[in-house]
């Protein structure tokens, strides 16, 4: 149902081997979507990124999660193989949720984005007169 529902549209912006690209390197986010009698919960592996570098927008039944780390250029590494600086993740939402109602909240790593759902009004009959 959760598939039918929510229709991904992943948009993880990564090069080869998820390292860079114009000079920016782009981070892979896990997402996990749970679907309760009232509401959605979407969860992202998100660990490093503070929550003033993630924006969550909802525009028409549309999800847009984005992450961009600031950058941190002050210290001297002898090796660094990964970094993490940029991330998006969207989703078209079904018909039956209150976006205005959504909560987000983030805890060890995780952002915890939460929809409730709304009833579905049955459809209406208009006599002509």
């Amino acid at each position: 149902m959760v598939n039918t529902v929510f229709k991904p549209m992943v948009r993880v912006h990564r090069s080869p081997n998820h390292l860079h690209s114009n000079g920016v390197s782009h981070h892979h986010v896990a997402v996990n979507i749970l679907e309760k009698k009232d509401r959605f919960i979407i969860e992202l592996a998100v660990p490093g990124f503070e929550k003033e570098e993630i924006t969550i927008t909802l525009d028409q039944n549309r999800l847009v999660v984005k992450g961009q780390k600031k950058e941190q250029t002050s210290d001297n590494y002898l090796r660094k193989e990964w970094k993490m600086s940029t991330f998006e993740k969207s989703f078209n939402l079904g018909e039956n949720v209150a976006g205005d109602k959504s909560e987000a909240l983030t805890q060890n790593g995780v952002l915890s984005i939460i929809v409730p759902k709304v009833e579905k009004q049955a459809p209406v009959s208009v006599k002509v007169n």
